[in-house]
């Protein structure tokens, strides 16, 4: 198997040119002594193998990033008189790692999931090997379904170029699974039964998109590149003439919904033909029973219907949302939405004043029974930020209703978190 993507630097970003391999094995040769004082015991999980126990204070952060970096030199052996040598020195980088990751009880969860990147790639290389010499399935299995474990875990890391490639490579190990008799049990194991190899890669450019519009609506990046949109579409268009699937249904919709919307706001329709077709998918992800229970199906439905003008029916679709989601979600985005669609209906006449009031009194005690106070703060902030002049008048209709509780309900959860807590709970963010 060629060199993946990523091996030009370490996974911590820095040049591996910059330090020698044998400065490394000098540096890990001063800790042998200790290390073989300690007696190894097999660990058992599927994240790290047989380890050592690990030196006492700093030493063993000391040893794990050593041996961490020894592993990652393996992986640029050209030494090897053959495939097999290969194998034998890809085998002992993965080694290096597990003893790295036996010893590093004290390295951070984000530089844990560089190094399980590392390993994957190192057993995504290994397993090619296996292939190119036709050794037996039950040697390939532990580590096919081990990579499947790290994979797993990169997906979760907050550098969006580790995420991009886990699902690259997410889909190359699931290309493989047709490469065994019967499907590997790591597949079933980590949520994978249902996955197709095309909708991993597709993913990379929705993942990159949604990445660059988060950067965006934040200040710290221009607009992001609506041609990732064309090519997930591209890629999502071919997943559904073969493998039509909810899962699939909902990707394309959110794709074809991101087309048809202004970037950043999402306030403006700039392609109508797209939301119509965001729509005609989700309506076939909601055809089955679990689409039906999905409170992200209902959300995304809803601001399709929003942007063309259906406040009604997108209110509908909110209100769906907040039923279905369950208790202690920090998803409170449909509360957030449904309070904006009911304030439109008003301002355009579609609710009365009497009709309104009922609505928020309804779905604010529902929704603060359902989502975290901090989260839920946090929405209606949004909501705050960019409706003033409509929450305001909200306000002044629930006084004038003799709605003053609901009124300072609404104000008090929308409090900012450090006025709410400890010793200044008597003092508002905003009164009347």
């Amino acid at each position: 198997m060629e060199d993946g993507p990523g091996w030009g630097s370490r996974p911590d970003g820095a040049q591996f040119g910059s330090v020698s391999r044998t400065h490394l094995v000098v540096q890990c040769g001063r800790l042998k002594a200790a290390e073989q004082r300690k007696r190894e015991h097999p660990q058992g999980a599927p994240l790290s193998g047989a380890g050592a126990h690990p030196p006492a204070g700093g030493a063993s952060l000391r040893a794990a990033r050593c041996l961490a970096e020894q592993g990652y030199a393996h992986g640029f052996d050209v030494g090897c008189a053959d495939a097999r040598e290969r194998a034998r020195v890809l085998a002992a980088g993965i080694a290096l790692y597990d003893k790295a990751l036996s010893y590093g009880r004290q390295v951070s969860v984000e530089e844990k999931r560089g190094w399980y990147f590392t390993m994957a790639t190192l057993l995504i290389r290994l397993d090619g090997l296996f292939l190119e010499l036709g050794s037996e399935e039950q040697r390939r299995l532990p580590g096919f379904n081990r990579t499947l474990a790290l994979l797993r875990q990169v997906l979760k890391s907050t550098d969006p170029q580790y995420r991009a490639l886990a699902w690259c490579y997410l889909g190359m190990m699931l290309e493989r699974k047709d490469t065994f008799s019967t499907t590997p049990m790591g597949i079933h194991d980590y949520g994978y039964s249902g996955t197709d190899p095309l909708d991993c890669f597709s993913k990379i450019h929705i993942k990159a998109y949604l990445h660059d519009l988060e950067r965006a609506k934040l200040g710290l990046g221009g607009m992001p590149d609506r041609n990732h949109l064309a090519c997930a579409k591209a890629d999502l268009e071919e997943v559904v003439k073969v493998c039509p699937g909810l899962k699939t249904y909902l990707d394309i919709g959110q794709v074809y919904y991101y087309m048809g919307v202004d970037a950043v706001q999402e306030l403006l329709a700039v392609d109508e033909a797209a939301l119509n077709q965001a729509l005609v998918f989700l309506a076939k992800a909601g055809e089955s029973e679990v689409g039906a229970t999905l409170p992200e199906l209902q959300l995304l439905r809803g601001k399709c219907l929003r942007i063309k003008g259906e406040e009604a029916n997108a209110a509908a679709c909110f209100k769906r949302s907040v039923e279905l989601d369950d208790e202690g979600s920090c998803h409170a985005e449909g509360f957030g939405c449904l309070l904006e669609a009911l304030l439109a209906q008003w301002s355009q006449a579609q609710l009365s004043e009497g009709e309104l009031g009922s609505e928020v009194d309804t779905w604010l005690h529902r929704a603060r029974d359902k989502y975290p106070a901090a989260r839920l703060r946090q929405e209606l902030q949004r909501v705050w930020r960019g409706h003033t002049a409509e929450v305001l008048a909200l306000a002044r209709t629930l006084v004038a209703q003799g709605r003053p509780a609901l009124v300072r309900l609404l104000f008090e959860t929308m409090e900012l978190e450090g006025d709410s807590a400890g010793g200044s709970r008597g003092r508002r963010a905003f009164s009347f």
